[in-house]
């Protein structure tokens, strides 16, 4: 008898990640690109539990695109519906204003149906004079690695652009 064993891998779309170690910094920018960009990480838990995985954007005079983002154990998406495909932030998503309320009467971040790169739904964010925040808590085992990918696009230029991602 001949057994053939065929593995089929879908290589994540953003190629080798990036070694973050267990650091609580992901990226951070201060300009960005006008195109949908992919990042990929990889990150070690350094403790039992939940932890939160944040970007906070800010975007004088324009905004942030977000969309289609995931972090895996290697088996299991950790994320509810990191495409935004529900058409809305909440419950799975947290909105918060950490630095205090988007300026110039900007709402921050919202869902939009628009420009997305995939599907129908992505974040988008333009927090004018501050960086608000969306957030999602996941559990996770120490020792453990994790990647976390998402893609970004920024809709403009201009000196106030800020973009931070966090796991903490």
């Amino acid at each position: 008898m001949i057994i053939i064993l065929i593995v089929i891998t879908t290589p994540n779309p953003c190629g080798t990640p990036t070694s973050i170690g267990n650091s609580s910094s992901v990226y951070s920018a201060t300009t960005g690109i006008n195109t949908y960009t992919c990042y990929y990480f990889s990150w070690v838990a350094s403790n039992n539990g939940s932890v939160t995985l944040a970007f906070q954007f800010r975007n004088n005079p324009s905004l942030w695109l977000l969309d289609d983002i995931s972090v895996s154990d290697g088996t299991n998406e950790m994320l509810s519906d990191g495409g935004f495909e529900s058409g809305t932030l909440s419950p799975n998503w947290i909105v918060s204003t950490p630095n205090g309320a988007c300026g110039g009467g900007a709402t921050g971040a919202k869902i939009r149906s628009t420009s997305c790169r995939t599907g129908t739904y992505c974040l988008s964010d333009g927090c004018l004079n501050v960086a608000d925040q969306v957030s999602q808590s996941f559990s996770v085992i120490v020792g453990n690695p994790y990647s976390i990918s998402f893609w970004l696009k920024q809709g403009g230029t201009g000196s106030g652009i800020y973009v931070s991602v966090t796991i903490f």
